[in-house]
C-alpha cells in the first residue's frame, strides 16, 4: 500500500508541474477554492465550478486548521497573484479527508492514469461501459486496458466539471459526476480511516 501512496504523490506532482502557475488576472482580487495540493513552493485549488489554478505560495496564511488538503479557502489577489490564503467563506458540503481524496481522483482522470487510479481503488472494481458491466479483479488488469475505456471525454469531463463544494456522501458513497452517470463513485475502505474507489460508471 505504501508503494501505491508514492505512485500517486508522483502522478500528483507530475500533474502541477504541468499546470500553469503565476497570475491569474481573470479573477478580480478575490477567489473562493478548495485546496487539492500543496508544496512548500505553490499551492494548488479547484474552484466551484471546476476549475484547477496552482499559485506560488503566498507568504501570508491564515488558516484556522492550518493549510491541509481538502480545505476551502479563500485567496486574496494582487495584479492577478495570490498574496494570502486565508479561511474559506463557502462551505463544502462533504468533509475535509474526503475532498482531499476527490481532488486525487480529479488528478487521475484529468490525467487518464490507469497506474494513479489503480492505486485508489479498491478491488474488484465495478466499471459499466456501453451499458454492460466489467469487474475488474486487480491494479495489474485495470493498468493493462486502454485508458479511453476508463476515462472517455464524457467520465473524464464530468468528473473535472464536478463542483467540490456540492460533493456529499449518500448511502455511504460520493459521487464525482452526475449521479446518473458518468462518474465515479468512492467510499470509505475496510478500515473506516480512508477511501477508495469502487464504482465507474
Amino acid at each position: 500500500m505504501k508503494g501505491k501512496g508514492k505512485i500517486a504523490a508522483a502522478l500528483l506532482t507530475a500533474c502541477l508541474l504541468s499546470a500553469e502557475a503565476g497570475a491569474h488576472e481573470d479573477y478580480g482580487e478575490q477567489l473562493e477554492g478548495i485546496v487539492i495540493d500543496a508544496t512548500m513552493n505553490s499551492v494548488s485549488v479547484v474552484t466551484a465550478q471546476g476549475e484547477l489554478l496552482t499559485f506560488p505560495m503566498p507568504e501570508e496564511i491564515s488558516l484556522a486548521g492550518g493549510l491541509m488538503l481538502g480545505t476551502p479557502v479563500s485567496v486574496r489577489l494582487e495584479n492577478g497573484r495570490a498574496t494570502r490564503l486565508s479561511d474559506g467563506a463557502a462551505k463544502p458540503r462533504a468533509q475535509r479527508e474526503a475532498l482531499a481524496f476527490a481532488g486525487s481522483v480529479r488528478f487521475m482522470a484529468e490525467n487518464r492514469s490507469l497506474q494513479g487510479l489503480s492505486s485508489l481503488a479498491a478491488f474488484p472494481l465495478t466499471v459499466r461501459e456501453n451499458g454492460g458491466v466489467r469487474t475488474i479483479a486487480a491494479p495489474a488488469e485495470l493498468e493493462t486496458l486502454d485508458p479511453s475505456l476508463i476515462f472517455p471525454d464524457a467520465r473524464r469531463e464530468a468528473v473535472l466539471s464536478a463542483n467540490l463544494y456540492e460533493l456529499r456522501e449518500e448511502n455511504g458513497r460520493w459521487t464525482l459526476g452526475p449521479e446518473g452517470g458518468p462518474n465515479i463513485m468512492f467510499q470509505r475502505d475496510e478500515t473506516g480511516t480512508g477511501f477508495r474507489v469502487t464504482e465507474v460508471n
